[in-house]
């Protein structure tokens, strides 16, 4: 079954209307290594004060992803 899903961030109250907004999302289906079928979701916040908030929170979220990955293959 495909899945569909949403996404949505904003930048805070205490930013500039022209800044980036640095979160991430990253949501993908996986497989287990016995088959079975998972969706993984994981959202990042950028810490806009940082000056490469949005290279972390794209870090952050891969990672994740490359791990759940991991534990998946290995269950049985």
């Amino acid at each position: 079954m495909p899945w569909t899903f949403a996404s949505a961030s904003a930048l805070g109250a205490i930013h500039d209307d022209d800044e980036v907004c640095q979160d991430s999302v990253l949501v993908e289906a996986m497989c287990g290594a016995d088959g079975s079928k998972a969706i993984m979701a994981v959202v990042s916040d950028g810490a806009g004060s940082a000056l490469k908030g949005q290279v972390g929170s794209q870090i952050v979220c891969e990672t994740f992803r490359d791990e759940v990955s991991a534990l998946l293959q290995e269950s049985t």
